[in-house]
């Protein structure tokens, strides 16, 4: 199979590239064959080029001819049991439980001897990797919740006792681990139980605080209570949130929308018919809402009456860098008149954007899954309907709106229930159930049909979960998939879902197939492209390089002939150098740089030429010894034997993009460190409690300890707050204010930070000095400023604030006055080795320092059109300087 990826480069597999290099040898001769070999070589144009002219001659050989074979319902696998008809399975999952490489399958069923049991096997041969064990069937819940991101606990159950619900937690091979104790629970219709079942179940650390909470949705039918949203702290096992509703709850999520460290639960209640009627959920409607991570109510909105439902997703919809929440809304009862509708909720702002009504497709609504474009900002958003219909969207950026690119009929009540990049070519292919025909359809991202597999038949076909399987074989793909309650592996065929068959191409994301004539067209380029290039760039040209990159703004270039004459430069190498070209073309390379401040450089040209290398990179330093700047230097040989010489000044690397790498690294950083944090925090905490209890008459000395261990864990855990506001500065919002009532109300609030040995002083200006500054910003640049100054003095010492009005002579021809903030200290100074990195980031002095804040500082000052330096002297201190232009105002004004 052959593919065109961005349509031209091409790539082939071992055996047809061999066959390709016979056929070359056999039609060209042995010598004219090599001889044009090595000069796709040195043009860079890849070898499958030369295939497809040689494939052109022979095309019949190596390809069949029957590129007209539909897909359109072709079989593409099979189903095996891994239950046995007497077996009822409830629910599954898929791990690698004994960590053996491959994936093992948990089964909670019901057979002849257990009404619910719980065991582990092998997907294929039966074997059992753990021994089964009955589960209670009494109030126990028929569906299994895996839990992400905690050491412990992998797997939970529910269970309803007398008047309370119990959550079961497991490790990862299903040993009990612990439990917790659900709210109460009332037998509202007196049947004698009360059935509550967990609609979701989530790990998550909602406030930030390094503390790992259980989330769980609790739902009931005609038993009303509880239907609650719920958070449990699992280092107290306590419950610490409830969130009571009075309609079902649907589907839960807890995402960061704002991106500021702090989950929003995002979640959908669907309208009931029993049950009593309270603020803020009405019983008898469905709702789209968004809590905050303190349980605070965001955003709500009502749909429609009872057996209505509210289906979303989370995704960067509208392309800004923030999670959106998108939604599909319908009902299944005909009275209620609200209408089915597709939309996008901005999750920067929270507000809705125009909607996609279901009458544009003739259908309602019913679930909609979003998946990422492999080759377009917008993702894609496939929408099923009630009858038959399945339908792709994408987001229209230029009018805010959502607009149907693709709509294909399925069968009876299609559902997009699993996606998988089966071909690895970037987009995935997308698993439809449907009834009549009752089958399991793959399609591509464009919902073309690539191939089915039929489905037991069942008229009730309730289709529950679908998994994939770790597989040996490399042309087949396994999964788990449970219908009508019974297990079964689905093995899909590669092969027969994408034949060989003719030449195909994948475009976009899409598979297409190449007609012959387009193929030819293709194989004709493929055999005067090489000689017009060989001409061009290696016949026609001596310079080969220079002419493709003379106009490079970031790097210098130089061409030399074999002599080691200097035939041509860009301007940005006389920039770099400080060389005017018309005294340099000519001349030697040795002759030029018989200079001392270019010593490094003329090393370099000896070494590379004494080593006869072909390519030699260093990072040196060249020009004054007082001035001298950071050089990346790279010598390559090209053809003829010519030379071209690459700088790349790395001292004028720019600091805007060194600080957005910074930032994104601190981020990253930070996520990552905060999790196994919270997991040492829950461990001392735990032994705390431990050595507490059972050797009581050694708590105070393991107590001294443990504080000790808690305050190093603050520590870090202040550091790694500082890297996540550094990575996430708050646009700037801008007020005209006096910038000395500013620092007075900063400073105010700092005091009660300050060490009593640390005196502060003031001389404030009495002028009004009005500029455009954000209060919030500014006040944290100073307080960072203020802690490095009450560091210098190691607790004990003056710190003198103080701002000046800075005039500027020139104020009446435009002339710019500026605002003058000063903070000076009396301590040690600042070492003059260290003076020129102060800016940059990760440079710090301080054993607990990020190496940020001064970053933080410049970045808030710029942001407000200003400047920050700072100068210090040995023993006399150091001062920090901040100039803010001040708002100009004309006479009249005044």
């Amino acid at each position: 199979m052959l593919f065109f990826p961005s349509g031209l480069w091409c790539f082939v597999n071992d055996q047809l590239a061999a066959n390709a290099d016979v056929c070359g040898r056999r039609l060209f001769g042995a010598p004219l064959y090599d001889v044009w070999l090595g000069a796709m070589k040195k043009t860079s144009i890849l070898t499958g080029l030369l295939f497809l002219c040689v494939v052109s001659a022979q095309g019949g050989e190596y390809f069949s001819r029957d590129t007209t074979a539909s897909l359109q319902g072709a079989m593409v696998g099979n189903l095996l049991p891994l239950s046995e008809p007497g077996q009822v399975i409830y629910d599954f999952a898929v791990s690698d439980f004994n960590r053996d490489g491959f994936d093992e399958v948990a089964c909670l069923r019901r057979d002849t001897d257990h009404p619910l049991f719980l065991v582990i096997r092998e997907p294929a041969g039966g074997a059992y990797s753990f021994p089964g064990r009955p589960l209670p069937a009494q109030g126990m819940s028929e569906y299994m919740y895996a839990l992400t991101g905690h050491p412990r606990y992998h797997w939970l159950l529910y269970r309803t006792r007398l008047d309370h619900g119990c959550i079961y937690l497991f490790d990862y091979t299903f040993q009990f681990m612990d439990s917790l104790r659900a709210p109460r629970h009332r037998d509202w219709n007196r049947d004698g139980s009360a059935n509550v079942q967990v609609y979701d179940a989530q790990i998550v650390d909602f406030n930030n605080d390094s503390r790992l909470e259980l989330f769980l949705s609790l739902n009931t039918g005609a038993d009303v209570t509880p239907r609650a949203l719920l958070w449990y702290d699992l280092q107290d096992r306590t419950l610490i949130r409830e969130v009571p509703v009075a309609p079902m709850v649907n589907r839960t999520r807890a995402v960061d929308l704002e991106g500021d460290g702090f989950s929003e639960l995002v979640f959908t209640l669907s309208g009931a018919s029993d049950g009593p009627f309270f603020a803020p959920f009405s019983r008898d409607s469905s709702y789209l809402a968004v809590l905050d991570h303190g349980g605070g109510l965001r955003y709500s909105r009502a749909f429609d009456g009872e057996s209505s439902y509210v289906a979303f997703d989370v995704f960067d919809v509208t392309g800004d860098q923030v999670l959106d929440v998108v939604y599909a809304s319908y009902s299944l009862r005909k009275t209620n008149t609200g209408r089915s509708r597709l939309g996008v909720v901005d999750g920067r702002t929270l507000t809705r954007q125009p909607e996609f009504f279901a009458e544009e497709l003739g259908e309602d609504l019913r679930n909609v899954t979003i998946l990422p474009s492999p080759t377009k900002r917008q993702p894609y958003l496939y929408v099923s309907t009630a009858e038959r219909l399945m339908a792709r969207f994408r987001f229209q950026p230029s009018s805010g709106t959502l607009a149907a690119d693709k709509i294909v009929p399925f069968g009876e009540k299609p559902s997009l229930v699993f996606n998988d990049d089966l071909d690895g070519d970037g987009s995935p292919e997308l698993f439809i159930t449907s009834h009549y025909p009752n089958q399991l359809t793959i399609t591509d991202a464009a919902l073309r049909p690539l191939g089915r597999i039929m489905l037991p038949e069942n008229p009730t076909h309730r289709f529950v979960k679908m998994a994939p399987v770790s597989a040996v074989d490399r042309e087949v793909r396994s999964y788990c998939l449970l219908v009508d309650q019974r297990l079964w592996l689905l093995r899909v065929s590669l092969p027969a879902l994408f034949p060989a068959s003719g030449i195909q191409a994948a475009w976009a994301g899409h598979r297409l197939k190449i007609p012959w004539a387009v193929f030819g067209l293709l194989c004709l380029v493929a055999c005067l492209l090489p000689p017009f290039l060989l001409w061009k760039f290696i016949l026609r040209t001596p310079d080969y390089g220079l002419a493709l990159m003379s106009d490079s703004k970031r790097v210098g270039i130089a061409l030399l002939d074999p002599q080691a004459v200097l035939r041509d430069c860009n301007s940005h190498f006389l920039r770099i150098t400080d060389l005017v070209k018309a005294n340099i073309i000519g001349r030697t390379l040795p002759e030029i740089l018989d200079n001392a401040q270019f010593g490094a450089l003329l090393e370099v040209w000896r070494l590379f030429t004494s080593r006869n290398e072909r390519q030699l990179q260093k990072e040196i330093n060249i020009g004054p010894a007082m001035n001298w700047r950071t050089v990346a230097v790279e010598i390559v040989r090209t053809t003829h034997n010519h030379s071209r010489i690459l700088l790349i000044d790395l001292s004028e690397s720019n600091q805007t993009e060194r600080i957005k790498i910074w930032a994104a690294m601190a981020q990253r950083m930070a996520h990552k460190i905060k999790t196994p944090l919270a997991t040492v925090l829950l461990a001392v905490q735990r032994l705390q409690r431990s050595y507490r209890k059972q050797a009581p008459h050694l708590s105070d000395t393991l107590d001294s300890i443990s504080r000790q261990a808690i305050q190093e864990i603050e520590r870090v855990k202040d550091v790694i707050n500082s890297f996540i506001k550094f990575a996430k500065l708050e646009e700037s919002l801008f007020v005209e204010m006096d910038v000395t009532s500013v620092v007075q109300e900063g400073l105010n609030e700092y005091l009660s930070r300050l060490p009593e040995g640390v005196e502060v002083q003031t001389a404030f200006e009495r002028a009004e000095m009005m500029v455009r500054i954000d209060v919030k910003q500014f006040k944290e640049a100073l307080h960072n400023i203020l802690d490095n100054a009450v560091d210098a003095v190691h607790g004990e010492g003056v710190i003198i604030v103080s701002t000046l009005l800075e005039r500027n002579p020139l104020q009446s021809w435009g002339g710019v006055n500026w605002a003058v903030l000063e903070v000076r200290d009396n301590g040690a100074g600042i070492p003059r080795e260290n003076e020129d990195q102060l800016f940059q980031p990760g440079f710090t002095t301080r054993r607990d320092g990020s190496g940020l804040g001064l970053i933080f500082v410049k970045q808030i000052v710029e942001n407000h059109g200003g400047e920050v330096s700072i100068t210090s002297a040995p023993n006399q201190g150091a001062t920090v300087l901040i100039r803010l232009p001040i708002i100009y105002r004309t006479s009249a004004d005044e």
